[in-house]
């Protein structure tokens, strides 16, 4: 088993859960790569519970290959699972992408970074 799709989560409020790797290391190990972000304040799910703190953020290589998913949510630590998955399976963005989220749902907001990943967001 490979450590870096082992997930971390810190129970804070908001949650924070981080997969893969970072910003910084993608960088150092592939050059220029694709960041894609998603807002909860734009999340349906997040504000039906008075959420809509944090983000998602998603690294990927320029072959559009995922490297690494950093959440900050309410839910957090549930979320991260499908980005694990996701990692381990060698996943690019358009497969988190044509995989069909239940709206409104937290985890929908990893799709959604992907899109904007790949520039196709419509919920910014």
């Amino acid at each position: 088993m490979d450590s870096k799709f082992i997930p971390k989560v810190m129970y804070t409020d908001p949650e924070v859960a981080v997969v893969g790797l970072t910003e910084q290391e993608a960088r150092e190990e592939f050059g220029d790569v694709k960041l894609g972000t998603f807002s909860m304040k734009h999340s349906g799910r997040a504000l039906t519970t008075n959420g809509g703190e944090g983000f998602v953020k998603v690294i990927a290589s320029e072959e559009n290959k995922l490297l690494g998913v950093t959440i900050i949510s309410e839910r957090a630590s549930d979320m991260i699972g499908e980005a694990t998955l996701a990692l381990e399976m060698q996943a690019y963005l358009d497969d988190v992408i044509g995989t069909v989220h239940a709206h409104p749902t937290f985890p929908e907001a990893f799709q959604e970074a992907c899109e904007d990943a790949l520039d196709k967001s419509i919920h910014t």
